[in-house]
């Protein structure tokens, strides 16, 4: 079973788009990996700072700000941040007292807010350890550090130093938007510079991809793929197509040389054959003339030797047109009437009919420019055509009409008409279809009719209904 090939839904993406595609993807990942890592890294950096500091705070607020009374009780100084330093607002201080589980210190920028009281701090305080959180109060972010105050060996109080993230968020805003804005100006701006660059590498290309079509275009095979640029893939590629060039010059030098030479020889052979032949053709026609006994033996020997020595004589005329065709032979056209040489193929035509009606129909008289002998012979061999696959009592109309300012000449029969998979085929030569191979034929005829349409720069049409006939018609311009 033949897979025919599926027709893609949508045209394909050059190449050029597709790197310039691929380019502006690559730089695209490139940004997007480089800025998430720069984000992460500057917030990273800016926990640890901060982390740092809260610490820092908290071990000088443990040191210097807390003092155990002899009574047992906390006592919390915490002296008030300096007006000029703002970064001191986004700092908050708290002391909780573990053994009351009340909260005995807060810095004046906490007003009447506090610091969250977490399980987790609260357990990590027990085991004397410090803790980092990142908690919610109202509507902010904290960074909160809290470290667990000691007296007697064991945890007494928690200090909690609270740093504000939206100072972190001042820093981290600004430079999203930042990569966004660079990310929106710089990807159209790359595609733009990745579509011009790779127009100039692809320039190579499209030039020998032009010299490459012109050189199929007039099967000028000694023309060469220029490339001027360094010994890259493209320059290997150029190399690799011009000694392929050179294989096709050789290859088609030779095969010119072996048509020529069967040119020669087929038109030689035929121009030789034709004597003989018909002398053969014609010794046998008198010896079959001066047989009294026709239905003897040797007269049927005879009759077939006439027989094939004129089917070789076509044959062999028919050999001699297509070696002239096949060698560039063109015809001298001028101005020609039809009708006459429709007509007179016409009346030779009723010599050859078997049975069959013939009936013409050329009402007027039309000029072509065209070369009256070959217009007979296509004439004859449309109607030899005819004659072959109509039966007796079958009919043959042949007719003659004008046709866009020119003439059409057609050749109807009532045969068995033509297999539609056939008729593509028809004009090849020596191709003969499975009805066809049942009659006496070279099948060169038909070959020969269209090399003679094509000379007059006609155009020959076939319509056939199987069973009911086949018309072949023939238009030449005016």
């Amino acid at each position: 079973m033949t897979r025919v090939p599926r027709t893609p839904r949508f045209r394909p993406l050059s190449i050029r788009l597709r790197l310039t595609l691929l380019f502006t993807a690559v730089l695209a990942g490139t940004l997007l990996v480089f800025g998430i890592a720069l984000h992460t890294l500057l917030a990273r950096t800016l926990i640890a700072n901060g982390d740092r500091l809260t610490s820092g705070r908290a071990e000088v607020m443990a040191r210097e700000s807390i003092r155990l009374e002899p009574d047992g009780s906390l006592t919390v100084s915490l002296r008030p941040a300096p007006q000029r330093d703002p970064g001191r607002s986004f700092i908050f201080i708290q002391v909780f007292d573990l053994r009351t589980r009340q909260i005995v210190g807060r810095s004046s920028n906490l007003d009447e807010e506090s610091l969250p009281i977490t399980p987790q701090m609260l357990a990590a305080a027990q085991r004397g350890e410090s803790v980092f959180e990142t908690v919610r109060m109202n509507d902010q972010r904290l960074r909160v550090f809290s470290m667990p105050v000691i007296v007697g060996g064991g945890p007494v109080a928690v200090v909690q130093v609270g740093r504000s993230l939206a100072f972190d968020a001042q820093l981290l805003d600004p430079l999203r938007w930042l990569l966004l804005a660079l990310a929106g100006v710089g990807l159209p701006a790359a595609a733009g510079l990745g579509w011009m660059l790779a127009g100039r590498a692809l320039a190579p290309i499209r030039v020998i991809t032009e010299t490459a079509g012109e050189i199929g275009r007039t099967r000028d095979f000694s023309r060469r793929v220029a490339h001027a640029g360094p010994p890259d893939e493209l320059g290997h590629l150029a190399g690799a197509i011009n000694v392929m060039l050179d294989d096709l010059e050789r290859a088609h030098r030779d095969l010119e040389q072996a048509l020529a030479a069967q040119r020669r020889f087929v038109a030689s052979a035929s121009h030789e054959l034709r004597t003989p032949l018909t002398t053969i053709r014609l010794n046998a026609e008198m010896l079959e003339a001066r047989e009294t006994d026709r239905g003897s033996e040797r007269a049927i020997m005879l009759a077939d030797i006439a027989g094939e020595a004129d089917r070789l004589n076509r044959l062999v005329n028919n050999l001699l047109v297509l070696a002239r065709a096949d060698a560039g032979w063109r015809p001298n056209l001028r101005p020609t009437a039809l009708r006459p040489i429709v007509e007179d193929a016409f009346r030779l035509a009723q010599v050859l009919a078997d049975g069959q009606a013939l009936e013409l129909v050329a009402p007027q008289d039309l000029n072509v420019a065209g070369d009256p002998d070959l217009l007979k012979q296509l004439l004859l061999i449309l109607l030899d055509n005819a004659f072959k696959y109509t039966p007796a009592g079958g009919r043959i109309t042949v007719s003659l009409a004008p046709s866009n300012g020119g003439a059409a000449v057609s050749v109807a029969d009532s045969g068995p008409g033509i297999a539609p998979e056939d008729i593509p085929r028809i004009f090849d030569r020596f191709y003969r279809a499975d009805l066809a191979r049942q009659v006496d034929g070279s099948g060169l005829g038909l070959s020969i009719a269209k090399w003679i349409v094509e000379q007059h720069n006609g155009r020959i049409d076939v319509a056939s209904d199987v069973g009911r006939g086949t018309t072949f018609t023939v238009r030449f311009p005016g």
